[in-house]
């Protein structure tokens, strides 16, 4: 009711302590009338509110609107026909509460208005001089302004309050469904949607989220890029850090946040390739149980875009996502372990089953070709009776080993069972996968396997078949690898066959 009473003292001072000429009374009255329809347009949100309700008593904007038109008549009247007041005050006051666009509107209307009235309706001052149309200008435009300055002030303040309490809000809200989910995908996913909603508060052009993973070749962790969005993401797409390296892997080796005013500039980048327009960044870690477990680098067009408060609210969002995504690698890991053989570190045949009907039914939707290979040691069963089953057990490790070493990094290298082991290859056609075939059984036949006290040479044969080239589904892709590598036994072992019309399974 603020709005009411400021209206009240303001009527109260045409009529009680005019600051030029007495109001007359016909004016007073109709003043009078002016408070009231204000008092009653303030009291309409409070009036209409439940009970219950909780909503705050802002004034809506069209009823500030309408206060303010009522104010700006009954400030031009009182210049017409007593000359100075405190009306345009209020002008300003409530100005601030409405956008750039209607504040600057009123305001000028107000100050037209008030110069009009003023100059035309009351030309002389308190001592009947003639006025002085520059005192009068300034009076008009000088008195709705200052206070609507000061209260945007406190307003625009107000507002950053409120939309800092806003983001807060949704960073423990999202708290609770990021924890929840159970791949790490997924809980990126999460993740890079709560980052887009920030942009509110968080202004970034690209958003890039790093995960640790361990490098085989430089037998070290690394950063990887698990996920990227915005103007560059072609740019950050598989990009790989080392701990230590630019501003990312600064921040992840030293654990703490980090804002960088310019990239462009800054030492620690000046090593590595980055886009043009990029310049601020903010860099947070993602720490779980004092490991940093990846990183998350949101990076601006403008330098020096980030503050701390806005470092400060990305922080306690990745505080809470590193509970999912720890969660997410953990999980991952154990149906990695699920899914590897224990003895050679290729997959599983359960493993290789779920592939197998993943990369068929994206042959067939894709158009693409699949090639299947089938392994056998050739007279396994002698090695075990000549060395022992701890020792086939390690020469089977050993094969592994080289079947891994020599396939593609595309290939799906598993363990079928026993001593048979099974290389899927996507994308590829029969042709390309009987070279693959050949070096492989080449290289297997020129290996020497370290055993205990001794070395032992293999021989391997193998079954090639491809889909669409071969057959149109999954099972008979199966059936005809397989009968290519019965063929291959059958023909003297140590060998690679192709499926053909003649080793085809009989089609229903």
């Amino acid at each position: 009711m603020i709005v009411a009473a400021a209206r009240w003292v303001a009527v109260a001072q045409v009529l009680l302590a005019p600051l030029s000429a007495p109001a007359p009374m016909w004016l007073i009255a109709a003043l009078f009338g002016y408070a009231l329809v204000a008092t009653a347009l303030a009291a309409m949100p409070r009036l209409s509110k439940r009970p219950n309700d909780n909503k705050k008593d802002d004034l809506p904007e069209i009823s500030s609107a309408l206060i303010i038109l009522l104010d700006v008549v009954a400030t031009a009247a009182v210049g017409w026909f007593s000359g100075v007041s405190s009306l345009p005050l209020l002008i300003g006051l409530d100005a601030a509460t409405l956008s750039d666009a209607a504040a600057i509107f009123f305001i000028g209307a107000s100050a037209a208005c008030l110069t009009f009235a003023i100059y035309f309706g009351h030309p002389t001052d308190a001592a009947g001089k003639p006025a002085d149309m520059l005192l009068i200008v300034g009076y008009a435009v000088a008195l709705p302004l200052i206070p609507f300055l000061a209260a945007a002030h406190g307003l625009l303040g107000r507002r950053r309050a409120e939309q800092q309490t806003r983001a807060i809000m949704r960073v423990l809200d999202a708290g609770s469904d990021l924890g929840t989910k159970v791949t790490l995908a997924e809980a990126l996913t999460q993740l890079v949607i709560m980052l887009r909603e920030f942009r509110e508060s968080v202004p970034w052009s690209n958003l890039v989220i790093y995960i640790t993973r361990t490098d085989e070749e430089a037998q070290d962790e690394v950063l990887v890029e698990e996920a990227v969005e915005g103007a560059y993401a072609d740019f950050y797409r598989g990009s790989k850090l080392r701990f230590g390296e630019g501003v990312v892997g600064f921040a992840a080796a030293e654990q703490r946040p980090l804002i960088v005013a310019d990239i462009q500039k800054d030492y620690r980048e000046s090593s590595l390739p980055r886009p043009k327009a990029a310049h601020g960044c903010l860099v947070v870690p993602i720490v779980s149980e004092r490991v940093s477990i990846g990183a998350v680098m949101l990076v601006a067009a403008k330098p020096g875009a980030f503050t701390f408060e806005q470092q400060r609210l990305v922080d306690r969002l990745v505080r809470l996502a590193s509970v999912g995504i720890q969660n997410a690698r953990l999980h991952s890991k154990t149906l990695e372990l699920a899914d590897t053989d224990s003895m050679t570190g290729l997959l599983t045949n359960r493993a290789y089953q779920e592939r197998l009907e993943t990369e068929f039914r994206k042959a067939q939707l894709t158009k693409q070709s699949l090639s299947l290979l089938i392994l056998d040691v050739d007279f396994f069963k002698h090695v075990n009776d000549t060395y022992g089953h701890p020792q086939g057990d390690e020469l089977l490790r050993q094969l592994g080993e080289v079947i891994r070493m020599h396939a593609r990094k595309i290939d799906i290298c598993c363990r079928y069972g026993g001593d048979e082991f099974v290389v899927l290859m996507p994308e590829t056609i029969k042709a390309e996968a009987a070279m693959v075939a050949g070096r492989l059984r080449q290289a297997i036949e020129n290996n020497e396997f370290t055993l205990e006290t001794t070395t032992a040479k293999i021989t391997v044969s193998i079954g090639v078949a491809g889909y669409p080239q071969d057959v149109s589904s999954k099972q008979q892709l199966v059936k005809s690898a397989d009968s290519a590598l019965y063929a291959a036994k059958q023909s003297g072992r140590n060998n690679v066959k192709l499926a053909t019309r003649e080793t085809l399974p009989v089609r229903m």
